[in-house]
């Protein structure tokens, strides 16, 4: 008997894309009440902020200020900035955005460390209760903390609480088209905050209790994308971590698709392995959702859901051209209105139910819902430019989406050295 791998591959991407927009949907519907809770503080614990810069002279300042404005008691709130051997004007725009604020500690390292180490430097010396990052190059909002801090209160589990993340003034057409992607996150990250599925940490700002790094350990000052490598770790040791749909933070993205590329394979790459240094956390049950649902899903996600999309995506358009080559060719009528001339049906060549148009009924559902929590939530983002963009973002996903998969797949099978990039 003759197997056709192409047949069950297709197959078992379909089913599990058609289980995971089920089974959002239902979290969707299950936890919907939730989103309305009103959360509010009822202590204030210390918070240490802080902001590693590297050739962040433009955006430095308003990230402090940012910082310095968040809606919190001061003799609470510590932030401390550390230029990451900067060979611009960082450290002296860090100095003068600083100055007469006597919470803030600006530090200098020399030469040029990394992210990871940077926020390392400041988190072997800290002592408050709770750790912030936040990214030099964007900026916070002043009551995001406080709608954050209440979710460490729901369980003594609960690591870290990331925020909304949201473009920065978008203007280029990449940019535009990232705003939408990022307001789709937001709604997809809500709801695997439901499912105790978050896989990364963002360093535009995301909370952690102080002292689980003394289990866990630092960040790994040796990965590029080091927030998405402690989520993992987090979650390796059964920790939550929550998200708080309410809180907003702003940050820079690349202006440019040779930029944009540079950053999504960074991301792939990273993502790569950090799913290879945790892959006994797939497919077990002893991480609950995490282990048996999200990570399997983000795996498909990752290598095959661009490459099926863009496969079904030509497979539709060459299906609709054969029918209407053959329906001109016979004269049948592609719409049969009642009343209007007699004629020959259509029916040989109606599209029968299929599990791909379950799928996108699925699809449809899940977008039809994150609209709703973008125009619940986010309603200033619900406008002209959500809608304008949303074609574009579909076709970004199918096509550009798969060109970055391609380019992360020869830089992987090149060993090409991995390198940083925003």
């Amino acid at each position: 008997m003759h197997l056709d791998f192409s047949f069950f591959l297709t197959s078992g991407v379909e089913f599990l894309s058609l289980y995971a927009g089920v089974f959002y949907l239902l979290t969707f519907f299950e936890n919907r009440d939730k989103l309305d809770e009103d959360k509010k503080i009822t202590n204030y614990p210390s918070v240490t902020v802080i902001i590693p810069a590297y050739n962040e002279e433009r955006n430095i300042a308003a990230a402090i200020e940012s910082a310095a404005g968040l809606d919190y008691p001061k003799e609470k709130l510590f932030i401390a900035v550390v230029n990451d051997g900067s060979k611009d004007r960082t450290l002296e725009a860090a100095s003068e955005a600083s100055r007469g604020k006597e919470n803030i500690k600006i530090i200098d390292l020399q030469p040029n460390a990394g992210k990871a180490a940077a926020v390392n430097f400041v988190l072997r010396e800290v002592k408050t209760d709770l750790v912030a990052t936040l990214d030099a190059d964007s900026w916070v909002t002043a009551g995001a903390l406080k709608k954050m801090l209440p979710y460490f209160e729901e369980d003594e589990r609960v690591a870290a609480v990331t925020a909304a993340m949201k473009i920065n003034q978008p203007k280029t057409f990449w940019q535009k088209i990232q705003r939408v992607e990022y307001l789709a996150l937001i709604y997809l990250k809500k709801m695997l905050s439901f499912l105790d599925g978050i896989t990364a940490t963002p360093g535009p700002f995301s909370i952690y209790r102080t002292k689980v790094f003394s289990r866990i350990g630092y960040f790994d000052e040796q990965n590029i994308t080091e927030d998405g490598e402690i989520a993992l770790r987090l979650q390796k040791y059964n920790y939550i971590i929550l998200n708080a749909h309410e809180a907003e933070v702003f940050t820079n993205s690349p202006a440019t698709l040779k930029n944009l590329m540079r950053q999504r394979v960074r991301w792939n790459r990273g993502t790569i392995r950090n799913f290879i240094k945790y892959r006994r956390l797939i497919g077990n049950s002893h991480y609950g959702d995490f282990g048996l649902f999200v990570l399997p899903i983000a795996i498909v996600l990752l290598f095959f859901s661009s490459i099926f999309l863009f496969y079904n995506l030509v497979r539709l358009l060459m299906i609709a051209g054969n029918r209407i080559y053959y329906a001109s060719s016979y004269g049948y009528r592609l719409i049969d209105i009642p009343g209007i001339s007699p004629g020959q049906g259509f029916d040989s060549f109606y599209f029968h139910p299929s599990f791909t148009q379950l799928i996108v009924v699925a699809i449809l559902g899940f977008f039809a819902t994150s609209l709703y929590f973008i125009y619940r939530y986010h309603r200033q983002d619900f406008g002209k430019t959500l809608l304008f963009y949303l074609p574009y973002l579909a076709v970004y996903y199918t096509v550009f989406s798969l060109g970055f998969l391609a380019a992360t797949l020869a830089y992987e099978i090149t060993n090409r050295k991995l390198s940083w990039h925003k």
